[in-house]
Parts: C-alpha cells; sequence; structure tokens
C-alpha cells in the first residue's frame, strides 16, 4: 500500500523537474529545497536514478513512479558506455581508478588500486556524482562513510580510505569483493536448501551485528550481498542506512530511525518504507525474509499475492515445478515437504505487514532459522504438545528409534516369558488336578472291599478292576 498523497505530491514535482533545464531547473530545486527539504532530496535522487535510465528508450516522464519495480535506488550494474568516464585512470587520494564498476542514486563506483607505491591493494572506490552535491545528500553520504567506518564484521565490506577529490567531492573506498549475488550464486551452484541456509544465517548475523549498533540497513536486497568463489558473503552499500536513536524506546526495545529520506527498493521495501512510516529494526527483517522466500521458493513475495497477502513458500513448488527444484538439487516433492512447516511459518512471520507481528530484529530470526535446523520448535509456531514432541523426535531420532526398539524387545521378551510361564502354570495345575483325580479315583475303588461298604461280602480282586475299568 502507498502514501498515495505523498507520492502524488512527488510525482508531480518529479514531472515537472523533468522539463527543466539549467537556471530553471537550478531554481526550481533551490525554492524547493527551502520549502521541503525532504521532498527536496527525494526528487534529487529520483532526478539522478532517472538519469542512469537508458536514455534512447523514449518514455513517459512519470513512468518512473508507476512501473512495479520503481526504486529511489538503481540497482548496481553496468553502465551504458564506461570507457568515456573521465575519472578513468586519473588519481583520487594515493588510487587509481582503474575501471567504473557501477553506479547508484548519488554514487559512482569504481575498481581503483593503489598508486603511491606504498603497498598493492584493489578496492572499491565511491565517489558523490557531480550534480549530486546537495546538502542533503553530502550529508547521507558522510552518514554512509561513517556507518562503514563504525562496522568492523568479517561480513560486511570494511571502509579502507577516505577524503574529498581535487574538484571537491566526497570519497571512500572499501574492500574490493569479486563475488556474484546472493541469489544468482546459489543458483548457479544449485544450492540446497541447507547450503542456502547456510549463507542466509551469515547474512543475517551481518545485519544483527549492525542492529545492535543502532544501524538499520534500510535496502538489503540480493544485490547488496556478494558471495565470492570460496563462499565468503560480504554485505555491502549502506547507502541509505540510518543510525538509530534509543531515546524511548519501547518496552520491546525497538528503536525508531532519525530523520532522512524516503529511499527504497520496491520489492524488498517494508510496508512501513512505502507509507513513509516509523522505521525499526523490523524494517531490515521485511527485507531479509523476503529474501529468504526468493532463495527457498525462487519467487518474490509480492509478485504472487493472494489479496495482499504471501503465499506459502511451498505452496509454489508444484509437482511440475522442476525449474525451481533443479536450482536447489531436489525434486519438486522433496523440496516442497523440505519447505513445508517451519520454513514456511518463518518466512511468513517475517514478512508479516505490522511491524510489531515480526521478529524484531535479525537475531530474532537468525535464532529461529537455527532451532528449526536443529530439530528444536521455533518461536513462530504454537507450542502445543504435539509439536513439542515431534521436533523432540526429529532431534533425537537415533536416540528415539534405539530407545523404542530397547523397548519393543523388552516388551517382547517379557511378553514370550509371560506366555511361557502361563503355559506352564496351566500344565502343573493340570498335572495336579489329575494326580488328585488319581487319588480321589482309588480311594473310591477300593472302599469297595472294606467290610462296612461289603457288608460281609468277599470281593475279590478280578470284581476290584471290574469295577474301576467301567469307572
Amino acid at each position: 500500500r502507498m502514501n498515495r498523497e505523498r507520492w502524488a505530491q512527488l510525482k508531480s514535482l518529479f514531472e515537472k523537474a523533468v522539463e527543466l533545464e539549467g537556471a530553471e531547473l537550478d531554481t526550481f530545486l533551490a525554492d524547493l529545497l527551502d520549502a521541503e527539504p525532504d521532498l527536496h532530496t527525494e526528487l534529487q535522487a529520483l532526478l539522478a536514478a532517472d538519469a542512469t535510465e537508458d536514455s534512447a528508450v523514449d518514455r513517459d516522464p512519470g513512468q518512473f513512479l508507476d512501473g512495479q519495480g520503481a526504486s529511489l535506488e538503481v540497482e548496481r550494474g553496468d553502465v551504458a558506455d564506461p570507457d568515456s568516464d573521465v575519472r578513468i585512470g586519473s588519481r583520487i587520494g594515493p588510487w587509481r581508478v582503474d575501471a567504473r564498476i557501477g553506479e547508484g542514486g548519488m554514487g559512482v563506483v569504481y575498481r581503483a588500486a593503489r598508486a603511491d607505491g606504498a603497498f598493492d591493494q584493489s578496492v572499491a572506490l565511491k565517489v558523490l556524482r557531480r550534480g549530486m552535491d546537495t546538502e542533503g545528500i553530502l550529508a547521507r553520504f558522510r552518514s554512509e562513510r561513517q556507518i562503514l567506518a563504525s562496522l568492523e564484521h568479517p561480513n560486511i565490506a570494511r571502509l579502507v580510505d577516505g577524503g574529498m577529490t581535487d574538484d571537491g567531492l566526497p570519497w571512500f573506498t572499501l574492500e574490493y569483493v569479486q563475488g556474484r549475488h546472493l541469489t544468482a550464486y546459489c543458483d548457479e551452484q544449485r544450492l540446497s536448501v541447507d547450503a542456502r541456509l547456510d549463507l542466509f544465517e551469515t547474512v543475517c548475523a551481518a545485519v544483527q551485528y549492525a542492529q545492535e549498533r543502532l544501524v538499520v540497513h534500510r535496502d538489503l536486497k540480493p544485490s547488496n550481498v556478494l558471495v565470492a568463489d570460496d563462499g565468503t558473503v560480504k554485505l555491502l552499500d549502506f547507502g541509505i542506512a540510518r543510525v538509530l536513536s534509543d531515546d524511548g524506546a519501547g518496552a520491546s526495545g525497538i528503536t525508531t530511525v532519525v530523520g532522512g529520506p524516503r529511499a527504497l527498493t520496491m520489492a524488498y521495501a517494508a510496508p512501513e518504507q512505502i507509507e513513509g512510516g516509523t522505521i525499526t529494526t523490523a524494517t531490515d527483517v521485511y527485507a531479509l525474509g523476503t529474501i529468504l522466500y526468493e532463495l527457498l521458493s525462487g519467487f518474490r513475495p509480492r509478485d504472487l499475492a493472494e489479496d495482499g497477502a504471501p503465499r506459502r513458500p511451498s505452496d509454489l513448488i508444484t509437482r511440475t515445478e522442476h525449474t525451481v527444484s533443479d536450482a536447489r538439487s531436489a525434486e519438486p516433492a522433496r523440496l516442497r515437504r523440505r519447505l513445508a512447516g517451519d520454513l514456511d511459518t518463518i518466512c511468513l512471520k517475517a514478512l508479516r505487514e505490522d511491524p510489531a507481528r515480526r521478529y524484531a530484529t535479525a537475531g530474532e530470526l537468525l535464532e529461529d532459522l537455527r532451532r528449526h535446523r536443529e530439530g528444536r520448535p521455533v518461536h513462530a509456531r504454537p507450542d502445543t504438545f504435539a509439536y513439542r514432541a515431534s521436533r523432540f523426535v526429529r532431534r533425537n531420532r537415533a536416540a528415539v528409534v534405539g530407545t523404542a526398539a530397547a523397548a519393543l524387545l523388552v516388551i517382547t521378551t517379557a511378553g514370550f516369558y509371560t506366555v511361557r510361564l502361563a503355559e506352564e502354570r496351566d500344565r502343573a495345575q493340570l498335572a495336579a488336578a489329575e494326580a488328585q483325580e488319581v487319588t480321589e479315583f482309588l480311594e473310591d475303588l477300593f472302599e469297595v472291599s472294606d467290610p462296612s461298604e461289603s457288608m460281609g461280602r468277599t470281593i475279590t480282586a478280578a470284581e476290584v478292576l471290574e469295577t474301576g475299568r467301567e469307572r
């Protein structure tokens, strides 16, 4: 959902600005800066991003704001004619600019090498674009440089150097990372779900490190996560990141962003970013949830949403869906089973529209993923006895199977001997009864020879035996 009034105002300003040139445009922007500094900054970013579009494409000036992929930041990519850049071959500080490798709404990124002879090193050098040196953009650029200086994490691109160019533009250098965007790397390597989760958990840990230092990235997406050939993950581009203020943070500990323009990439932006709402650490969680959804299912949640709500990732894996499954080294049925349950629930919780119902931090998302992979109950699912029991069995499968087998053996053995003992008891009881019957029979048989029974008549042995035979 969009803040229609805000977007309508920005679109109207954009359509006016693209029709102006030279002094007229400068006057228009100066007046806007005095009246609406935030709108001025956003419009500058739009104009800069619009300038990077292919000039040969004939399109309506307002189309930039209307497209499904509208963004205030341009995706990193190759430029149309990088060799025409006058900075290539020049020196910026101690660095020699070798090639232009990308650009965004406010800066151009070059590959550069140390040129003062002190030592050999390649870096990515980012310099503010000419025409973007307004007060707001300069502040944002300096903020990015300061944020990077405060972050020392093995999975966050490290700040190396910084300064001002001879023509008065700020620049900084980062360690040069040669790799592929996260989703492209995973698909090209045909990584399994577990291998993808390994990389994603590394991203979550890096984002959590930044959040613990009150930094929210605000533009997390696969193109801002590079994976080197050796599998090393590097988080890039804190260009629109902001330092949070913990003044008055609520009981949840969620903090809010301090000022700044709204810059975003629509496909990964949280609803509160689009609507101009309060930015919190949960804003980055939404972007992480979108990345996770895409890593697992091959789709973005907004692409196939129903009534505004994302579908479960496992529902997207049909029996005929082999392209996505092959990229994850699995059969469709197996992939669907792997995603169903915990992973579905974790993705959907990270993507909830209300920030208060999401994971509050990247660390909470990371913990639930680890709990899932360890077979423990995840916090995103109801804590029922049946669910906890199923997680216990999954977590202790070998022990449970062994215990069940031992129990079955004990029960079977006990049953066997119980039956045997019962049979022996019955036979003993029968033998005793038979013995008693024989005793009574003999006693009765010989009673006939008793004079009191025979009435004085002599009973022969033959008669006794005959009586016994008849009985």
